[in-house]
């Protein structure tokens, strides 16, 4: 028989400093002890302290936390006992009216089991239902939480992944408590290689309600091969194949690298299929046959994996994750990647896709995306060059030294 949602345990202690001290609370003790002020005092006196000062983060650490996610032996990703089925969001820094109106929201989110105010109460703690899962499916699902609230809250969430996240106890009289709530659709990562997921279509809303119309999950090598479709096209409005079929095979040669797999005939007839489809759909005129196209595509495959460069080109960005001082923080992380591959190539210049951009940040092909957006909006990098129809640019690394008059 399944426990009802809000009877599951969930570990607690009352120093975030020892993580080995850990005691078992169900949900609903948690959220209620929230709700009628179990430690209503020592979060008000949180509150009351001067906002992001050295005093108030100070005294935040002193109040009791829990993990939402689950129990665990040790507070640590790897000492996991059993997952909860919740995933908790923060959405921090927010106005007092935006943390109102991010509770309003929860109460017409189904997905959304719990929201309240955060112990320093400008910032909101979600909780959602999902399927429960091992740690590394935890992280994985992050991706497709945080496109959620995105499309429903209208905020970023805070990055921690991590199903061991401590979060601190609180004190809000208008905690939201959905117990119906239903769980938030997600896909898990595939086991086998050919059934990678790629690109998860978020969940689209109607304006009438929340109720999601479309999901959509395809596999990265039927991408790629509508992506390299030829764009470039002779008088006679056939398109020049023969480029386009060279660069797809050394996208693909990568894309099998990385995972550590090998071509096998399911791969190629999947991404042949979907570049024939694509020449379609935009009207080339095509004089081959699909056979003859599909041999031209393993041949490429076969052909740039022999190359001598084949290997400094797979590991070009993701190399810089072994070192020692490789951050935690995504956004951290490709910036902290992009500094060492300036520095070894001596050149402040650099071409950069969100596919390895999200690679090197331990996430998916669109925060990859977002983050290098962010990275150039906080003037970390300059925007030199927009290839069209990808998210593949040329960029500059912006000096770490202030600019002299």
């Amino acid at each position: 028989m399944t426990t009802p949602i809000l009877e599951t345990s969930v570990s607690f202690g009352l120093n975030v400093k020892k993580p080995w001290e850990l005691s078992k609370r169900s949900v609903e003790s948690m959220l209620l002890g929230f709700r009628e002020g179990e430690w209503r005092d020592p979060v008000e006196r949180v509150r009351s302290l001067p906002w992001d000062s050295l005093e108030q983060k100070a005294e935040k650490e002193r109040l009791p936390f829990w993990t939402p996610a689950g129990t665990f032996s040790h507070r640590a990703n790897a000492s996991l006992l059993s997952h909860s089925g919740i995933y908790p969001i923060d959405l921090d820094d927010l106005t007092e009216s935006d943390t109102t109106k991010a509770i309003q929201r929860a109460i017409t989110d189904r997905f959304c089991l719990a929201a309240c105010r955060s112990c320093r109460g400008l910032g909101v703690r979600l909780l959602f239902r999902v399927p429960k899962c091992n740690s590394e499916e935890h992280t994985f699902f992050f991706d497709q939480v945080a496109e959620h609230v995105r499309s429903v809250y209208g905020h970023e969430p805070d990055t921690c992944r991590d199903v061991s996240r401590a979060s601190f106890v609180s004190w809000d009289n208008g905690l939201w408590i959905f117990q119906g709530a239903d769980e938030l659709p997600l896909v898990f990562p595939a086991k086998k290689l050919r059934c990678v997921t790629q690109r998860l279509i978020p969940l689209c809303y109607t304006s009438s309600s929340l109720t999601p119309h479309r999901a959509l999950s395809e596999t990265i090598f039927s991408f790629l091969g509508r992506d390299y479709v030829p764009y470039l096209i002779n008088p006679n409005g056939e398109g020049f194949t023969h480029e386009s079929l060279r660069a797809l095979g050394l996208r693909v040669a990568v894309e099998l690298s990385r995972q550590h797999g090998d071509l096998d005939d399911d791969i190629l007839n999947e991404v042949i299929r979907a570049w024939w489809g694509g020449c379609h759909k935009k009207r080339l005129l095509l004089t081959g046959k699909l056979a003859d196209y599909r041999e031209e595509l393993r041949a490429s495959i076969e052909g740039a994996m022999r190359k001598e460069w084949f290997h400094d080109l797979v590991t070009k960005w993701t190399r810089w994750t072994h070192y020692p001082a490789f951050p935690n923080d995504p956004e951290d992380r490709v910036i902290f990647a992009i500094r060492k591959h300036c520095e070894a190539e001596g050149t402040a210049d650099f071409f950069i896709g969100c596919r390895d951009a999200g690679l090197v940040a331990g996430t998916d092909h669109v925060t990859g995306w977002r983050i290098l957006r962010r990275l150039t909006k906080a003037g970390l990098i300059q925007l030199v060059r927009k290839f069209k129809g990808r998210k593949a640019n040329d960029y500059i690394l912006a000096s770490e030294e202030p600019a002299r008059p």
